[in-house]
């Protein structure tokens, strides 16, 4: 055999053999370990803003959906940036729109990252890799989060990692049935969200490195992903004019924040950056580099999207660590094959321990820590609220998850909504219920400014960045 058929048939070899090959015991033990993680406590938070948007837009009928695209450009692409999440939400709303039930795909999906992570890893790498990364992964406090909330990025990571899964048997495999399928998985991760086309330049540079026999058919599977999101890239640069110009510039502190949320915060972000450096030095110590390919594709998942997001960030508006949770399952896969570096098992199987129960406790950490308290304001005006009574929101979108709480909790009262215009023409039979929201929220005092002569506030809740104020007249009984 000559050396160049050597190395080809080399790259093409899986390292710990086929998912089919895998034992089944170890897919149900990290389903089981994930699924505790992700659904304890599931419906016990209060939504917050983003959730109750998307049961707001997941409720619409398909002609509200075609409607949505003449809307303005910011608008638009909002709707339409997590489409394919809120098209399977709307049918799934039919089982009920309970916390938890809203949630509830989201912990489904996030528990499936893991178990497919540790498929990707396994067959990448060695059966340890792999359960070190899954571990990793089913304790992770930042997918944690998201496997809890009613939005569409846990939803957004399975579907990357499964593309990763299809690209990595199309690399070794090639079949026509597998390429066809990891083009369409792939068009519906950019469907799920936009961010998720960055992933597309990294798989590109990987198939055109790896070596593989398959690559042609890769190729025209990557242009087929293309053609397949014309119309989201489409909305991206046609309807997306000055969406975010209220939002502050990226700075270096919103990228190391970042970092942390998808490394590790405190102890473990220094331990993770030496992990992903052991990883790092021993891909470029590979006599051959076309050997390398596996790191190579792990690490391009990692590093292009991010790279990416940044750099589109800074150019446009907003930044979130949330947008970098596509690179996650990269990432504590490089973290495994850092442990897995280390000279003697015994250290690494101790180090990925340790680590995992470091992610365990900051996973703890999360269970006490409050959503907005949406629950908690929507049940002090149910409580209170009265027939004539007028509202104000000093952010407008605030009404979304008081109207999701208020059909829960007082459906026969719904206080008519009212615009700080309107406040200095309050009648005094009418009571006001004012609602800020937000650290930069309206101040009480502007409110109290612009009403009529004789109002005084007679209640003040307060539910963290939430807070519910009572006006009523003097002459009038605020009970």
């Amino acid at each position: 055999m000559q050396p160049a058929a050597a190395d080809k048939k080399l790259t093409s070899e899986p390292v710990a053999g086929k998912a089919t090959e895998i034992p089944v015991w170890i897919g149900l033990s990290l389903a089981a370990l994930a699924a505790a993680m992700r659904l304890w406590q599931l419906g016990a938070k209060s939504l917050w803003l983003d959730e109750s948007a998307s049961i707001e837009i997941a409720r619409w009928d398909l002609q509200s959906v075609g409607r949505a695209v003449h809307q303005p450009p910011g608008a638009a692409l909002f709707y339409w940036y997590q489409s394919l999440y809120y098209f399977l939400l709307h049918f799934w709303l039919r089982l009920g729109d309970s916390e938890f039930l809203v949630r509830l795909p989201s912990a489904i999906l996030g528990i499936a990252t893991v178990v497919m992570l540790y498929f990707v890893a396994a067959r990448l790498f060695s059966r340890r890799v792999a359960w070190i990364a899954a571990l990793f992964l089913a304790f992770h406090p930042f997918h944690l989060a998201y496997s809890q909330e009613a939005r569409g990025y846990a939803f957004c990571v399975f579907l990357v990692t499964a593309s990763y899964a299809l690209l990595v048997a199309g690399l070794e495999e090639g079949s026509t049935r597998v390429c066809a399928v990891y083009a369409a998985v792939t068009a519906a991760a950019i469907y799920s969200h936009l961010y998720a086309a960055l992933i597309l330049p990294a798989q590109f540079i990987v198939v055109m490195a790896s070596g593989s026999q398959h690559r042609r058919r890769l190729v025209f599977a990557l242009v087929a992903t293309g053609l397949l999101t014309v119309p989201i890239f489409w909305l991206a640069l046609t309807q997306n004019a000055g969406q975010n110009d209220w939002t502050p510039p990226l700075s270096a502190r919103d990228i190391l924040h970042a970092a942390q949320q998808l490394i590790g915060t405190g102890i473990r972000f220094p331990i993770g950056l030496g992990l992903l450096a052991l990883a790092g030095i021993s891909w470029f110590r590979k006599a051959k580099p076309v050997l390398g390919w596996r790191e190579g594709l792990v690490w391009s998942w990692f590093l292009v999207p991010a790279l990416g997001v940044v750099t589109i960030s800074a150019m446009a508006p907003p930044f979130a660590p949330r947008y970098l949770l596509l690179c996650l399952p990269a990432c504590v896969m490089l973290l495994a094959v850092g442990l897995d570096r280390l000279p003697a098992p015994r250290i690494g199987n101790a180090a990925a321990v340790v680590l995992a129960l470091l992610f365990f406790s900051s996973s703890l950490s999360y269970y006490r820590k409050p959503k907005e308290d949406w629950r908690g304001a929507a049940a002090v005006i149910a409580r209170g609220i009265q027939a004539g009574d007028r509202i104000l929101f000093d952010r407008e979108y605030g009404r979304i998850p008081l109207n999701y709480y208020m059909e829960r909790t007082a459906p026969e009262f719904q206080p008519e909504p009212i615009t700080p215009l309107e406040l200095n023409r309050l009648p005094a039979s009418q009571r006001l219920w004012v609602v800020l929201y937000g650290p930069a929220h309206r101040d009480q005092k502007a409110t109290e400014q612009s009403l009529p002569a004789g109002f005084r506030l007679f209640e003040r809740q307060d539910f963290g960045a939430i807070t519910v104020l009572l006006y009523s007249h003097l002459s009038s009984n605020p009970q």
